[in-house]
């Protein structure tokens, strides 16, 4: 109950009260049935608030924000919509890219209600709805992209995630304001597997640059699986060589697998 319907309602009974006290107790009960209606049907929505009623089954109204009367009995209120920006934090854990590495990421969802109605009567539930349909949205993008993409190109798979949870949410009168990957977590293990990996390509790229003028056909695929730092790192290798043993610097070509 709100507090001017609850004042209301205060001074009806305690007006009934002393009609009832000093005058005639049977005339203090249309003062208590006031009191009772009044409880019952008025009303009061907060700025950011949307009341969804119904009259005998039917979608009757949306009403809000301010003071709004309903009639008891045949109006019932269904929903109470919050048009605040809301967040909604989600996690996938072990979920595997398209190259095959378990991941954990964390993302962050900012969106609101644009429809109260629609938030009210086409969906049960519509944060349950949003959170397990962002859960799909994510393993799914995650499923479709290489990790070297979910490392670097976070604005482009935020907003690829975005276009996908906006779509699969607008019919429930839901909008997404934006989508942000706050994390991409390796487990441990496998982050030393990785390096071990690298640090083995490295010692056989550097001890194949000792022969003279050699030169290194490497696929794109791997530099991209080797990272930045590996590719930078090879670049470099042959200056831990003496100069005796480097007459020619190193060479990597990249070729299509």
């Amino acid at each position: 109950m709100n507090p001017i319907t609850a004042f209301l309602v205060f001074l009806l009974i305690l007006a009934g009260l002393a009609v009832g006290q000093w005058v005639n107790p049977y005339l203090a009960l249309p003062f208590f049935a006031a009191a009772a209606i009044i409880a019952a049907s008025l009303k009061m929505a907060n700025v950011w608030q949307k009341f969804v009623i119904l009259r005998m089954g039917k979608l009757q109204s949306v009403k809000g924000p301010g003071m709004f009367a309903i009639i008891p009995v045949f109006d019932n209120v269904v929903a109470v919509i919050d048009g605040r920006i809301q967040t909604t934090g989600l996690r996938a854990e072990q979920a595997l890219t398209k190259d095959t590495i378990p991941v954990d990421v964390d993302v962050i969802i900012f969106w609101h209600v644009h429809d109260a109605e629609k938030a009210a009567l086409a969906v049960t539930n519509y944060r349950e709805a949003i959170d397990r349909v962002a859960q799909t949205s994510l393993r799914k993008m995650i499923g479709s992209s290489m990790l070297a993409a979910l490392l670097s190109d976070r604005k482009e798979v935020d907003a690829q995630l975005k276009h996908e949870i906006a779509e699969k949410t607008a019919p429930w009168g839901i909008s997404v304001g934006s989508v942000e990957i706050r994390d991409v977590a390796i487990p441990e293990a496998m982050q030393d597997a990785m390096s071990r990996l690298q640090h083995g390509a490295m010692h056989i790229i550097y001890e194949t640059t000792k022969e003279r003028g050699a030169t290194i056909l490497i696929p794109s695929s791997m530099l991209d699986s080797l990272g930045s730092s590996t590719t930078l790192g090879l670049a470099f290798a042959s200056k831990g060589l003496s100069d005796s043993e480097v007459t020619v610097p190193l060479k990597i070509a990249a070729r299509s697998p």
